[in-house]
């Protein structure tokens, strides 16, 4: 793999990220027999989607074209939804998946932080590290006895 320039590599980050958490975050709630909870649920992706939608925008305005994430990336997680949601899984257990997928968003973008100084893309990581905060603290009223720190 060639090596990009820091901005771009945080730039492919944060796209790849907010495409993965839309889509998993979609395949929750296909599972989600919570009207309200589902209904966060959307309200996420479409936070998630706006974000990749900016990644991709500045991306393209750099001459790269976004790339995909490997379907063996996503497979992890979806083995994981699979597992552990079998039969009709609890709205808790649900969000408790979803809660594991943003601590690794924040941990990402927060080691990505501090590789470059370009507006633009620590704009858009900053702007999914708040987003993946904020997502964490409301999966947490529904995350009940299984909530992690």
């Amino acid at each position: 793999m060639n090596r990009k320039e820091p901005a771009t590599e945080l730039l492919l980050e944060v796209y790849a990220g907010a495409k993965m958490g839309a889509e998993f975050t979609a395949d929750v709630m296909e599972k989600s027999q919570d009207t309200r909870f589902s209904q966060d649920l959307s309200t996420q992706i479409n936070e998630y989607r706006h974000i990749e939608s900016g990644a991709r925008g500045a991306l393209l305005r750099r001459g790269h074209t976004p790339e995909d994430y490997h379907v063996l990336q996503k497979l992890g997680p979806w083995v994981n939804l699979q597992t552990k949601t079998m039969g009709h899984p609890p709205t808790e257990a649900l969000a408790a998946l979803l809660m594991e997928g943003s601590k690794m968003g924040i941990v990402k973008m927060e080691n990505g932080l501090g590789t470059t100084q370009d507006p633009e893309a620590t704009g858009l990581a900053r702007d999914m590290l708040v987003m993946e905060q904020d997502h964490i603290a409301r999966l947490r009223e529904y995350a009940g006895a299984r909530q992690t720190q």
